[in-house]
Protein backbone atom coordinates (compact mmCIF):
# COMPACT_ATOMS: atom_id res chain seq x y z
CA UNK A 1 0.00 0.00 0.00
CA UNK A 2 2.73 2.48 0.98
CA UNK A 3 4.67 1.63 -2.17
CA UNK A 4 1.55 2.18 -4.27
CA UNK A 5 0.98 5.57 -2.64
CA UNK A 6 4.57 6.49 -3.37
CA UNK A 7 4.42 5.57 -7.05
CA UNK A 8 0.78 6.03 -8.11
CA UNK A 9 -1.11 9.29 -7.40
CA UNK A 10 -4.47 7.52 -7.94
CA UNK A 11 -3.97 4.95 -5.16
CA UNK A 12 -5.89 6.85 -2.46
CA UNK A 13 -8.79 7.55 -4.83
CA UNK A 14 -9.03 3.90 -5.84
CA UNK A 15 -8.94 2.65 -2.23
CA UNK A 16 -11.60 5.20 -1.25
CA UNK A 17 -13.81 4.05 -4.09
CA UNK A 18 -13.61 0.44 -2.89
CA UNK A 19 -14.42 1.44 0.71
CA UNK A 20 -17.46 3.44 -0.39
CA UNK A 21 -18.71 0.52 -2.48
CA UNK A 22 -18.24 -1.96 0.34
CA UNK A 23 -20.07 0.27 2.85
CA UNK A 24 -22.78 1.24 0.36
CA UNK A 25 -22.04 4.91 1.17
CA UNK A 26 -22.20 7.99 -1.01
CA UNK A 27 -18.86 9.49 0.02
CA UNK A 28 -15.85 8.97 2.24
CA UNK A 29 -14.85 11.68 4.72
CA UNK A 30 -11.08 11.73 5.32
CA UNK A 31 -9.97 13.89 8.26
CA UNK A 32 -6.27 14.75 8.50
CA UNK A 33 -5.34 16.46 11.76
CA UNK A 34 -1.94 18.04 12.45
CA UNK A 35 -1.32 18.44 8.74
CA UNK A 36 1.74 20.53 9.61
CA UNK A 37 3.59 17.27 10.32
CA UNK A 38 3.79 16.83 6.55
CA UNK A 39 6.35 19.66 6.67
CA UNK A 40 7.98 18.97 10.03
CA UNK A 41 8.28 15.18 10.26
CA UNK A 42 8.46 14.24 6.59
CA UNK A 43 12.04 14.97 5.55
CA UNK A 44 11.89 13.57 2.00
CA UNK A 45 10.46 16.04 -0.51
CA UNK A 46 9.70 13.18 -2.90
CA UNK A 47 7.55 11.45 -0.28
CA UNK A 48 5.79 14.73 0.53
CA UNK A 49 5.02 15.32 -3.14
CA UNK A 50 3.65 11.79 -3.55
CA UNK A 51 1.36 12.19 -0.53
CA UNK A 52 0.03 15.51 -1.80
CA UNK A 53 -0.48 14.08 -5.28
CA UNK A 54 -2.71 11.34 -3.84
CA UNK A 55 -4.70 13.86 -1.79
CA UNK A 56 -5.24 16.21 -4.71
CA UNK A 57 -6.23 13.38 -7.05
CA UNK A 58 -8.68 11.96 -4.50
CA UNK A 59 -10.22 15.39 -3.91
CA UNK A 60 -10.65 16.13 -7.62
CA UNK A 61 -14.11 16.60 -9.17
CA UNK A 62 -16.28 13.51 -9.60
CA UNK A 63 -14.41 11.74 -6.85
CA UNK A 64 -15.99 10.17 -3.76
CA UNK A 65 -13.64 11.63 -1.15
CA UNK A 66 -14.15 14.74 0.95
CA UNK A 67 -10.95 15.75 2.73
CA UNK A 68 -10.88 17.89 5.86
CA UNK A 69 -7.45 19.18 6.84
CA UNK A 70 -6.50 20.77 10.15
CA UNK A 71 -3.27 22.75 10.14
CA UNK A 72 -1.67 25.15 12.58
CA UNK A 73 -1.81 28.78 11.51
CA UNK A 74 1.98 29.13 11.61
CA UNK A 75 2.30 26.49 8.88
CA UNK A 76 -0.52 27.71 6.64
CA UNK A 77 1.88 29.62 4.39
CA UNK A 78 3.66 26.35 3.54
CA UNK A 79 0.62 25.34 1.49
CA UNK A 80 1.35 28.18 -0.92
CA UNK A 81 4.46 26.40 -2.20
CA UNK A 82 2.52 23.50 -3.75
CA UNK A 83 0.38 23.82 -6.86
CA UNK A 84 -3.12 22.46 -6.41
CA UNK A 85 -2.91 22.56 -2.62
CA UNK A 86 -2.48 26.34 -2.81
CA UNK A 87 -5.65 26.78 -4.90
CA UNK A 88 -7.76 24.43 -2.75
CA UNK A 89 -6.58 26.03 0.48
CA UNK A 90 -7.46 29.48 -0.84
CA UNK A 91 -10.88 28.34 -2.04
CA UNK A 92 -11.99 26.34 1.00
CA UNK A 93 -10.02 28.05 3.75
CA UNK A 94 -11.81 28.40 7.10
CA UNK A 95 -10.07 30.25 9.91
CA UNK A 96 -11.01 28.88 13.33
CA UNK A 97 -10.87 31.41 16.15
CA UNK A 98 -10.67 30.84 19.92
CA UNK A 99 -13.59 29.25 21.73
CA UNK A 100 -15.58 31.00 24.42
CA UNK A 101 -16.25 29.50 27.86
CA UNK A 102 -19.51 27.81 26.84
CA UNK A 103 -17.86 26.27 23.78
CA UNK A 104 -15.06 24.84 25.90
CA UNK A 105 -17.47 23.33 28.41
CA UNK A 106 -19.40 21.70 25.58
CA UNK A 107 -16.25 20.44 23.84
CA UNK A 108 -15.17 18.72 27.06
CA UNK A 109 -18.51 17.44 28.24
CA UNK A 110 -20.17 16.18 25.08
CA UNK A 111 -17.46 13.76 23.85
CA UNK A 112 -17.12 12.42 27.41
CA UNK A 113 -20.86 11.80 27.59
CA UNK A 114 -20.85 9.97 24.26
CA UNK A 115 -17.94 7.83 25.41
CA UNK A 116 -19.70 6.85 28.64
CA UNK A 117 -17.57 9.02 30.92
CA UNK A 118 -18.93 11.31 33.60
CA UNK A 119 -17.83 14.39 35.52
CA UNK A 120 -19.00 15.25 38.99
CA UNK A 121 -21.16 18.35 38.93
CA UNK A 122 -19.18 21.54 38.51
CA UNK A 123 -15.80 19.91 37.76
CA UNK A 124 -15.62 20.99 34.12
CA UNK A 125 -16.60 24.54 35.01
CA UNK A 126 -13.95 24.52 37.76
CA UNK A 127 -11.26 23.49 35.29
CA UNK A 128 -12.29 26.12 32.77
CA UNK A 129 -12.29 28.80 35.44
CA UNK A 130 -8.84 27.75 36.66
CA UNK A 131 -7.19 28.04 33.25
CA UNK A 132 -8.55 31.58 32.84
CA UNK A 133 -7.90 33.38 29.57
CA UNK A 134 -4.35 32.18 28.97
CA UNK A 135 -3.47 31.74 25.26
CA UNK A 136 -2.46 28.16 26.03
CA UNK A 137 -5.57 27.25 27.98
CA UNK A 138 -6.65 24.39 25.70
CA UNK A 139 -3.34 22.55 26.14
CA UNK A 140 -3.64 23.12 29.87
CA UNK A 141 -7.12 21.66 29.91
CA UNK A 142 -5.98 18.61 27.97
CA UNK A 143 -3.25 17.96 30.57
CA UNK A 144 -5.67 18.47 33.44
CA UNK A 145 -8.29 16.18 31.90
CA UNK A 146 -5.75 13.41 31.25
CA UNK A 147 -4.33 13.55 34.78
CA UNK A 148 -7.84 13.63 36.28
CA UNK A 149 -8.99 10.73 34.09
CA UNK A 150 -6.03 8.66 35.28
CA UNK A 151 -7.28 9.22 38.87
CA UNK A 152 -10.96 8.56 38.10
CA UNK A 153 -13.35 6.40 40.12
CA UNK A 154 -14.80 3.92 37.68
CA UNK A 155 -16.20 6.02 34.87
CA UNK A 156 -16.48 9.17 36.97
CA UNK A 157 -13.89 11.93 37.01
CA UNK A 158 -13.96 13.54 40.43
CA UNK A 159 -12.94 16.77 42.08
CA UNK A 160 -10.67 14.72 44.37
CA UNK A 161 -8.88 13.24 41.36
CA UNK A 162 -8.46 16.71 39.88
CA UNK A 163 -6.98 18.02 43.12
CA UNK A 164 -4.74 14.96 43.48
CA UNK A 165 -3.33 15.78 40.04
CA UNK A 166 -2.37 19.19 41.37
CA UNK A 167 -5.09 21.04 39.52
CA UNK A 168 -4.32 22.62 36.19
CA UNK A 169 -0.78 23.68 37.08
CA UNK A 170 0.21 20.40 38.67
CA UNK A 171 -1.22 18.46 35.74
CA UNK A 172 0.85 20.26 33.14
CA UNK A 173 3.99 19.77 35.25
CA UNK A 174 3.26 16.04 35.53
CA UNK A 175 2.72 15.80 31.78
CA UNK A 176 5.97 17.66 31.09
CA UNK A 177 7.93 15.26 33.27
CA UNK A 178 6.35 12.27 31.53
CA UNK A 179 7.29 13.63 28.11
CA UNK A 180 10.85 14.56 29.07
CA UNK A 181 11.52 11.05 30.42
CA UNK A 182 10.60 9.63 27.02
CA UNK A 183 13.49 11.52 25.37
CA UNK A 184 17.03 10.22 25.08
CA UNK A 185 19.94 12.12 26.66
CA UNK A 186 20.66 14.19 23.56
CA UNK A 187 17.02 15.15 23.13
CA UNK A 188 16.73 16.03 26.82
CA UNK A 189 19.68 18.40 26.45
CA UNK A 190 17.96 20.08 23.51
CA UNK A 191 14.67 20.26 25.43
CA UNK A 192 16.50 21.90 28.33
CA UNK A 193 17.88 24.61 26.07
CA UNK A 194 14.47 25.15 24.50
CA UNK A 195 12.70 25.61 27.84
CA UNK A 196 15.46 27.86 29.17
CA UNK A 197 15.21 30.00 26.04
CA UNK A 198 11.46 30.31 26.64
CA UNK A 199 11.84 31.54 30.24
CA UNK A 200 12.31 35.20 31.18
CA UNK A 201 14.44 35.52 34.28
CA UNK A 202 12.83 37.49 37.07
CA UNK A 203 15.04 40.12 38.67
CA UNK A 204 13.59 40.34 42.15
CA UNK A 205 10.36 38.81 40.83
CA UNK A 206 9.05 35.47 39.58
CA UNK A 207 10.37 33.98 36.35
CA UNK A 208 7.91 34.38 33.49
CA UNK A 209 7.20 33.23 29.97
CA UNK A 210 9.47 34.45 27.17
CA UNK A 211 8.93 34.37 23.42
CA UNK A 212 11.75 33.13 21.18
CA UNK A 213 11.98 32.64 17.44
CA UNK A 214 12.18 29.20 15.89
CA UNK A 215 15.51 30.23 14.30
CA UNK A 216 16.93 31.02 17.74
CA UNK A 217 15.83 27.66 19.11
CA UNK A 218 17.38 25.83 16.16
CA UNK A 219 20.73 27.20 17.27
CA UNK A 220 20.33 25.20 20.50
CA UNK A 221 21.87 22.28 18.62
CA UNK A 222 21.66 20.53 15.29
CA UNK A 223 18.77 22.22 13.46
CA UNK A 224 16.99 19.03 12.40
CA UNK A 225 17.35 17.47 15.86
CA UNK A 226 15.90 20.63 17.41
CA UNK A 227 12.95 20.50 15.01
CA UNK A 228 12.16 16.93 16.08
CA UNK A 229 12.20 17.79 19.79
CA UNK A 230 10.29 20.99 19.17
CA UNK A 231 7.50 19.15 17.39
CA UNK A 232 7.34 16.54 20.16
CA UNK A 233 6.85 19.32 22.70
CA UNK A 234 4.24 20.99 20.52
CA UNK A 235 2.40 17.70 20.05
CA UNK A 236 2.46 17.19 23.82
CA UNK A 237 1.03 20.72 24.11
CA UNK A 238 3.82 21.88 26.36
CA UNK A 239 4.75 24.74 24.05
CA UNK A 240 2.82 26.70 21.46
CA UNK A 241 3.90 28.11 18.10
CA UNK A 242 2.50 31.21 16.42
CA UNK A 243 4.04 31.82 13.00
CA UNK A 244 7.76 31.61 13.79
CA UNK A 245 7.41 32.57 17.45
CA UNK A 246 7.50 29.93 20.18
CA UNK A 247 6.46 30.10 23.84
CA UNK A 248 5.57 27.75 26.67
CA UNK A 249 1.91 26.79 26.73
CA UNK A 250 1.45 28.19 30.23
CA UNK A 251 3.56 29.82 32.92
CA UNK A 252 2.47 26.98 35.18
CA UNK A 253 5.33 25.01 33.66
CA UNK A 254 7.78 27.59 34.99
CA UNK A 255 6.11 27.81 38.39
CA UNK A 256 5.37 24.16 39.05
CA UNK A 257 7.76 21.92 37.11
CA UNK A 258 10.65 20.97 39.44
CA UNK A 259 12.94 19.86 36.62
CA UNK A 260 12.66 23.22 34.84
CA UNK A 261 13.21 25.06 38.11
CA UNK A 262 16.39 23.03 38.61
CA UNK A 263 17.58 23.86 35.10
CA UNK A 264 16.95 27.55 35.77
CA UNK A 265 18.86 27.61 39.03
CA UNK A 266 21.83 25.79 37.49
CA UNK A 267 21.99 28.08 34.46
CA UNK A 268 20.73 31.39 35.84
CA UNK A 269 24.08 33.22 35.83
CA UNK A 270 24.94 31.99 32.34
CA UNK A 271 21.55 33.03 31.00
CA UNK A 272 21.91 36.46 32.54
CA UNK A 273 25.27 36.90 30.84
CA UNK A 274 24.02 35.71 27.43
CA UNK A 275 20.94 37.90 27.50
CA UNK A 276 22.68 41.02 28.79
CA UNK A 277 25.30 40.55 26.09
CA UNK A 278 22.55 40.15 23.49
CA UNK A 279 20.89 43.39 24.63
CA UNK A 280 24.19 45.28 24.56
CA UNK A 281 24.96 43.92 21.09
CA UNK A 282 21.56 45.04 19.84
CA UNK A 283 22.13 48.55 21.24
CA UNK A 284 25.51 48.65 19.49
CA UNK A 285 23.84 47.50 16.26
CA UNK A 286 21.29 50.31 16.53
CA UNK A 287 23.88 53.09 16.99
CA UNK A 288 25.00 55.12 14.00
CA UNK A 289 27.73 53.23 12.14
CA UNK A 290 28.02 50.83 15.08
CA UNK A 291 29.61 53.35 17.40
CA UNK A 292 32.73 51.89 18.99
CA UNK A 293 31.84 53.69 22.19
CA UNK A 294 29.18 51.02 22.80
CA UNK A 295 31.71 48.16 22.76
CA UNK A 296 33.07 46.42 25.85
CA UNK A 297 36.43 47.34 27.35
CA UNK A 298 38.57 46.57 30.35
CA UNK A 299 37.30 44.27 33.07
CA UNK A 300 33.87 43.96 31.46
CA UNK A 301 35.39 42.64 28.24
CA UNK A 302 37.72 40.31 30.12
CA UNK A 303 34.80 38.83 32.04
CA UNK A 304 32.73 38.43 28.85
CA UNK A 305 35.56 36.67 27.03
CA UNK A 306 35.99 34.35 30.01
CA UNK A 307 32.29 33.45 29.83
CA UNK A 308 32.47 32.98 26.07
CA UNK A 309 35.19 30.36 26.47
CA UNK A 310 32.89 28.12 28.50
CA UNK A 311 31.48 25.05 26.74
CA UNK A 312 27.91 25.66 27.91
CA UNK A 313 27.67 29.22 26.56
CA UNK A 314 25.81 29.66 23.27
CA UNK A 315 25.94 33.15 21.77
CA UNK A 316 23.77 34.74 19.11
CA UNK A 317 25.73 35.64 15.94
CA UNK A 318 25.39 39.34 16.71
CA UNK A 319 26.62 38.80 20.28
CA UNK A 320 29.67 36.90 19.03
CA UNK A 321 30.39 39.64 16.50
CA UNK A 322 29.98 42.28 19.22
CA UNK A 323 32.55 40.54 21.42
CA UNK A 324 34.94 40.04 18.51
CA UNK A 325 34.75 43.73 17.65
CA UNK A 326 35.26 44.65 21.31
CA UNK A 327 38.34 42.41 21.49
CA UNK A 328 39.79 43.80 18.24
CA UNK A 329 39.21 47.38 19.37
CA UNK A 330 40.91 46.71 22.69
CA UNK A 331 43.92 45.16 20.96
CA UNK A 332 44.07 48.05 18.52
CA UNK A 333 43.88 50.61 21.33
CA UNK A 334 46.58 48.73 23.25
CA UNK A 335 48.80 48.67 20.15
CA UNK A 336 48.25 52.38 19.53
CA UNK A 337 48.96 53.15 23.19
CA UNK A 338 52.18 51.12 23.04
CA UNK A 339 53.18 52.83 19.80
CA UNK A 340 52.48 56.25 21.31
CA UNK A 341 54.55 55.33 24.37
CA UNK A 342 57.42 54.25 22.17
CA UNK A 343 57.24 57.46 20.16
CA UNK A 344 57.18 59.52 23.34
CA UNK A 345 60.11 57.55 24.75
CA UNK A 346 62.12 58.03 21.54
CA UNK A 347 61.29 61.72 21.54
CA UNK A 348 62.33 62.02 25.19
CA UNK A 349 65.63 60.31 24.45
CA UNK A 350 66.23 62.53 21.43
CA UNK A 351 65.48 65.61 23.47
CA UNK A 352 67.78 64.40 26.24
CA UNK A 353 70.62 63.84 23.74
CA UNK A 354 70.06 67.24 22.21
CA UNK A 355 70.09 68.81 25.65
CA UNK A 356 73.45 67.20 26.43
CA UNK A 357 74.91 68.59 23.22
CA UNK A 358 73.53 72.01 23.95
CA UNK A 359 74.89 71.92 27.45
CA UNK A 360 78.31 70.96 26.14
CA UNK A 361 78.21 73.77 23.64
CA UNK A 362 77.14 76.25 26.26
CA UNK A 363 79.81 75.01 28.59
CA UNK A 364 82.38 75.32 25.82
CA UNK A 365 81.37 78.85 24.96
CA UNK A 366 81.38 79.85 28.61
CA UNK A 367 84.87 78.43 29.06
CA UNK A 368 86.40 80.06 25.95
CA UNK A 369 87.38 83.47 27.57
CA UNK A 370 89.10 81.67 30.41
CA UNK A 371 91.09 79.53 28.03
CA UNK A 372 91.97 82.56 25.96
CA UNK A 373 93.23 84.52 29.00
CA UNK A 374 95.28 81.57 30.09
CA UNK A 375 96.86 81.39 26.68
CA UNK A 376 97.86 85.05 26.72
CA UNK A 377 99.26 84.69 30.20
CA UNK A 378 101.37 81.83 29.06
CA UNK A 379 102.64 83.85 26.15
CA UNK A 380 103.55 86.78 28.38
CA UNK A 381 105.47 84.61 30.77
CA UNK A 382 107.53 82.93 28.05
CA UNK A 383 111.37 83.78 28.17
CA UNK A 384 112.64 86.38 25.78
CA UNK A 385 114.77 84.79 23.10
CA UNK A 386 117.43 87.02 21.41
CA UNK A 387 118.71 86.16 18.05
CA UNK A 388 121.97 87.64 16.85
CA UNK A 389 121.93 89.27 13.51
Amino acid sequence: MCTDLQTNPRTLRQVAGKLVSQQDAARLLLVIDQFEELFTLCKEEETRQAFLANLLTAAADQGVVTILIGIRADFYERCAYYDGLRELAAQYHELIGPMNQADIVRVIGEPARRGGWQFVTGLVEQMVENVGQEPGRLPLLSHALLETWQRRRGVVMTLGGYRAAGGVEGAVANSAETVIQMLDDGQQAIAERIFLALTELGEGAADTRRIASRATLRRAGDGDAVDVVLEMLVTARLIGVNNQEVEVAHEALIRRWPRLQGWLETNRERLRFERQLARDAELWQETMNRDSGALYRGARLAQALEWQARDDVSLEPLSAEFLAESHCLTEQEAYEKEALYRRQLLLARSLASAAVVVLLLVAGIAAFPTVQNWYYQQQAMAPLVLVEG
